[in-house]
């Protein structure tokens, strides 16, 4: 086994600190079956068995789905939880190149312009990549301002941003006309000077918030040079609440609409509110049939496989499942 990349002496200080915290409660989810527990020590064999063997060009992608038993989550609770990620994917993942999913609105700014509360967790989540040890790890996340009328999704690395991007697709109720969403120039079109494809080691991803997916098919979008699309969807709550519960819908006409018209894999990140995470709901997805009304497929028809069983970490919230796919 090949020794793992070393930590300076004075991030590897803080890394065993904040991968101590997330051993203790809130820690590893402790199952007897399903997702796998890692209790006490993560397993560094782990590392070399089916995550850092990888081929080269591969990208490792991460899916966060989060558990939750409340919709009124502080900012200081999510940079928890996303400290809790980044301390499991350093124990695990090596140096392989990796791009680690989070929801949309992942941090709401409330009335505040989602730009503005952007800039402002910048410097501590470059902080907490960087203390990883780990330079080719990426992440990205929507922030959510204006009350929900402002949604941004941004990808970053422990350099800065490579990503900043607007919705550019609205629900219906988005655009009422006492308080319509605010929407992307064009749906290529980037924020803020920033581009809104990222490239990460010579993938290049199209980076969609929530009903953009539904978008992309809806409007025939021509394929722009893209390997895969990463969409951050909001939350799925229980059925018959007063919130949108259309987890299947979502994932068949949403998520493998766009793959199908772009013949390319989707990746998404979702929030279950007051309910547990379906084991079936694909967050990797692709379709790669073209016949067919898309009401008819099958979590079968257009599941992509993981590389690996997923992990379930407690966080503040509840729980954080990390799900493994690769990009080659």
């Amino acid at each position: 086994m090949k020794p793992r990349k070393s930590i300076p002496d004075k991030k590897a200080a803080t890394f065993r600190s904040v991968k101590n915290s997330v051993m203790e409660s809130p820690g590893i989810e402790d199952f007897n079956s399903g997702p796998t527990n890692l209790d006490g020590e993560i397993a560094s064999e782990l590392t070399m068995s089916d995550l850092a063997m990888s081929q080269s060009g591969e990208l490792l992608i991460v899916t966060v789905l989060v558990e939750s038993g409340t919709d009124a989550v502080s900012i200081s609770a999510r940079l928890d939880a996303t400290r809790r990620v980044l301390a499991v994917m350093a124990e695990i993942v090596g140096n392989r190149p990796a791009l680690v999913i989070f929801q949309a609105g992942w941090f709401d700014s409330k009335s505040h312009p989602a730009i503005k509360a952007l800039h402002q967790y910048e410097l501590e989540l470059r902080r907490m990549l960087g203390e990883t040890g780990l330079d080719r790890l990426v992440i990205a996340f929507g922030v959510d301002g204006r009350n929900g009328r402002d949604q941004l999704a941004a990808v970053l690395s422990s350099s800065g941003f490579k990503v900043v991007a607007r919705k550019f697709h609205p629900t219906e109720d988005e655009m009422s006309p006492e308080e319509p969403l605010l929407l992307a120039e064009h749906w290529e079109a980037g924020e803020s000077g920033y581009s809104r494809i990222a490239e990460i080691l010579g993938h290049k991803i199209f980076i969609a918030v929530c009903y953009d997916t539904f978008g992309i098919p809806q409007l025939q979008l021509p394929r722009p040079d893209v390997d895969a699309v990463v969409c951050h969807l909001h939350l799925f709550g229980p059925r018959k609440s007063n919130y949108v519960s259309g987890d299947s819908y979502f994932a068949r006409l949403g998520l493998a609409g766009a793959s199908r018209q772009w013949s390319v894999p989707v990746f998404a990140a979702a929030q279950f509110l007051h309910r547990p995470i379906p084991a079936r709901w694909p967050s990797g997805v692709l379709c790669q049939t073209d016949t067919g009304h898309a009401r008819r497929l099958t979590y079968e028809d257009i599941s992509l496989a993981s590389i690996r069983e997923s992990i379930r970490i407690r966080i503040q919230e509840g729980i954080a499942e990390l799900r493994f796919f690769k990009l080659p």
